[in-house]
């Protein structure tokens, strides 16, 4: 393999029609603070700003200094720039990308500082060149960004460096990489401002003289600071080897994680000149972070769901050893068709299409499976999910039918909320739980499944992990405190409150043999929770008023400020607002106790008989 060996200063790689494109293979841009806060105070080192105390002051070094940014290896052979042909990064995207952004917020507060000036008055800069130029083809003239990266547009050309025709400063980022990449700029940025560079110095703005264009003097220093620094090109100039070139020069700066050897791998062995492979790579990231979840916990859950037992540290690994190259394709189609799942499994939407079926919650009965999904998602184990995917898989080849799909994930989410409640000290069953999920999904995944035994074999599962009742009735996990402003924890507590009750009175007008089918049930969803002791008597009785034993579900329109409950709750069709009629004028907080265990043993018992 041969390889040229360039020194370039930086301001030499930014310019003529050098263009720097960032294959699809490589990982996505993922520097954080720590790395820019460095690269940063690399830059500032050779500047120096200072404060002179004798003169009241500020004072820098505009002497350029040569400082070296490490090394960056590129497909090409270094000496003819072609805009048809940009070089390809292979290693260094993400100081390029570092260098670009701080150019760019160079460019940006010299800009801004231009904005009210006279044209006589401006500060003359020459960062739009460093950082696009302008080319002609059959007579139609565009700008080119230097650095190209199809998972950055539009936010990198049009939003970072303000190439004119389009507002990207509307558009959300798509992307984990341009999330990273907005949020990036706005932090060099902040870095750069007079506030922070005075607060740096351990002075305030009023307390010395540093007119602006002193300021801006200074943040152009900075500029053609980084721009003198040396940067080593390496050109290759075999492309076919590109991937492993990548994956073996991988020494410096962040290390590959696990999914960006997965992607590079597959990118390897599959021809992506049409982009059909990048497609549909984006397509699964971009709906994993649409839901603001982790690629990497998708492709645990996604894994094991199709039978391939791993675990979060050996993705890769379990990847390369399980999935033939010949196999990429299909795994790749498996995973983007799994992908739609997971987002309505980890956050169900009214307009989610499943199964063929548009506005599948608007449908009979579906809204439960909504609810019971949002249960599970506040419930603290996710290992679910793995099973989940292969069951929404089987339900949507039709290996089982809608009334066991749905009472599937019902068993399910009511085994995840006991555990999920259960007092502290009753230890950890995370293991167990994890095992029991990996065994459900090898079961949807069988070619034929036997439906008849399948409720059977997913409560025994679930039986061998259930906690005890004691561990229940000692639970303080379900209250509501009824404040309008709550904590993650309060609204936790508060849902998984309410889901209990609801259970509860759901089961009772089953009792009743009353209608439960289609959308009967709705309305006990939408009840609303009651304090049978009013919350304003907490200081007298302490949290015990926010306890499961003293709330109630009760329609709105029955809910009023009087202190009158008997009256209030004579109006009230609830089935558990009867058992309350009674007693209600002499509730107090041995009845909260005692109802507080009782209902928590009632829904222990709806649970596991």
């Amino acid at each position: 393999m041969e390889f040229r060996t360039k020194d370039l200063r930086l301001e030499q790689v930014f310019t003529d029609k050098n263009m720097y494109e960032v294959p699809n293979f490589q990982r996505d841009f993922s520097w954080q603070e720590k790395q820019y806060d460095d690269f940063i105070l690399d830059v500032k080192k050779s500047v120096r700003l200072s404060f002179n105390e004798s003169n009241n002051k500020i004072e820098f070094n505009t002497e350029e200094v040569d400082y070296f940014f490490g090394t960056i290896l590129l497909v090409g052979d270094g000496t003819k720039p072609n805009v048809e042909k940009p070089y390809k990064v292979i290693d260094g995207q993400q100081r390029l990308t570092t260098m670009t952004l701080f150019l760019a917020c160079i460019k940006d507060i010299i800009d801004e500082y231009n904005e009210d000036k006279d044209s006589e008055d401006k500060y003359a800069h020459e960062y739009d060149s460093n950082l696009f130029f302008s080319y002609s083809n059959f007579g139609k003239t565009s700008k080119k960004t230097r650095l190209v990266n199809k998972n950055l547009n539009p936010i990198l050309p049009f939003d970072i460096l303000k190439i004119e025709g389009h507002n990207a400063s509307e558009e959300k980022a798509s992307n984990v990489s341009q999330d990273t990449l907005r949020k990036s700029f706005d932090f060099i940025k902040g870095k750069l401002l007079k506030e922070y560079l005075l607060k740096g110095l351990g002075i305030k703005d009023n307390d010395t003289e540093w007119n602006d264009i002193s300021y801006i003097t200074y943040i152009d220093s900075l500029g053609k600071q980084l721009l003198n620094s040396t940067v080593i090109c390496i050109y290759s100039l075999e492309e076919r080897d590109v991937n492993k070139i990548y994956q073996n020069f991988n020494s410096k700066g962040l290390r590959l994680s696990d999914i960006d050897l997965i992607k590079s791998r597959i990118f390897e062995v599959l021809d992506d000149e049409y982009d059909e492979t990048s497609r549909k790579w984006n397509y699964i990231t971009d709906t994993v972070y649409s839901i603001n979840e982790n690629i990497s916990d998708f492709f645990y859950y996604f894994l094991n769901s199709i039978g391939i037992n791993t675990n979060q540290t050996k993705l890769f690994e379990t990847f390369s050893n399980k999935i033939k190259e010949n196999e990429y394709v299909d795994f790749l189609d498996n995973c983007k068709k799994h992908v739609d799942f997971y987002k309505v499994i980890c956050n169900p939407s009214e307009d989610d299409s499943l199964f063929q079926i548009k506005n599948y919650f608007n449908q009979k009965d579906n809204f439960i499976v909504k609810k019971n999904l949002e249960i599970l998602k506040i419930s603290g184990y996710s290992q679910f999910r793995m099973a989940f995917l292969s069951l929404f898989n089987a339900m949507n080849d039709r290996k089982i039918k809608s009334k066991q799909f749905k009472s599937i994930i019902a068993l399910v989410t009511k085994y995840n909320v006991l555990n999920s409640i259960k007092a502290e000290g009753y230890g950890s069953t995370t293991n167990k739980i994890q095992a029991i999920y990996k065994k459900m999904a090898k079961k949807f995944n069988e070619e034929t499944l036997d439906t008849s035994s399948l409720n059977h074999f997913i409560k025994k599962q679930l039986d061998t992990v259930k906690p005890s009742l004691e561990s229940i009735k000692q639970s303080t996990k379900v209250f509501d405190k009824g404040d309008k402003i709550k904590g993650p924890k309060d609204l936790k507590a508060r849902d998984l409150a309410k889901y209990i009750l609801v259970t509860l009175e759901i089961e009772r007008i089953r009792l009743d043999d009353k209608n439960t089918a289609n959308k009967a049930l709705k309305y006990v969803y939408d009840l609303s929770i009651e304090h049978i002791v009013d919350r304003k008597n907490h200081n007298e009785l302490g949290d015990i008023v926010y306890d499961l034993g003293n709330l109630v579900l009760l329609e709105n329109t029955e809910h009023s400020n009087s202190t009158d409950k008997k009256s209030m709750y004579e109006n009230s069709n609830v089935n558990l607002i009867k058992d309350l009629r009674d007693n209600i004028e002499n509730f107090e907080e041995k009845n909260i106790t005692e109802r507080h265990d009782k209902l928590l043993e009632e829904f222990y018992n709806i649970v596991t008989n």
